[in-house]
Formats: structure tokens, C-alpha cells, sequence
């Protein structure tokens, strides 16, 4: 069965969202979110990137291949390394289309 990813750059520092998470778990969802932006340091990830689910969590880079001067990183609360991958996300623009 194929997999969906969600993908949500979105933090506060609760875990509010556990029960969406694991429903989205539970529906073959793959959760992504970014790590924050409380780095570069060790244990500086946020929640939801630092939540006891299993997730993706996507740190950033700069175009050289560096941490960004404020990506979060682990390791987690359960002792994970995170990110679990990086991304170029300095200088990147992107578009968005809204639909109405």
C-alpha cells in the first residue's frame, strides 16, 4: 500500500497534536515536520520534530551542505538522532497557490 506524507513546518513547543499524529499513523500517513529553528545546538529540537511518535524530522542546510545558523537538532527525548534527514531550505524559494 502506498504511503501519503504530511508535511508541516509548524511548532509551539506542546504536544498538542499526538492524537492527529497518530491517526495519521493509523491512516498510512507518514508525519514530517521541521525541526525548528532553536539551533545550531544539541537538544534544541521542538515539539512536534521531538515527539515520542515515529516521524520525520527534516533539519536545514545551506546551499553548501551546512547546518543553517538556526536549525534545531537532537538528539531527541527518546535519545533519537534527529534530523532524520536535512534539506536545503536557506535562500530557497518557493510558491504557493490558494485555491478558493
Amino acid at each position: 500500500m502506498m504511503k501519503h506524507v504530511f508535511y508541516r513546518g509548524y511548532y509551539d513547543g506542546n504536544d498538542f497534536m499526538d492524537d492527529i499524529i497518530e491517526t495519521w499513523i493509523a491512516g498510512n500517513i507518514v508525519p514530517v515536520f521541521a525541526t525548528g529553528n532553536s539551533g545550531p545546538r544539541c537538544g534544541s529540537l521542538v515539539y512536534p520534530a521531538d515527539s515520542r511518535l515515529p516521524l520525520v524530522a527534516v533539519g536545514a542546510t545551506t546551499i553548501d551542505d551546512k547546518i543553517s545558523s538556526f536549525s534545531s537538532f537532537g538528539p531527541s527525548i527518546l535519545g533519537q538522532i534527529k534530523p532524520s534527514m536535512q534539506n536545503i531550505t536557506v535562500n530557497l524559494y518557493v510558491t504557493s497557490i490558494q485555491v478558493i
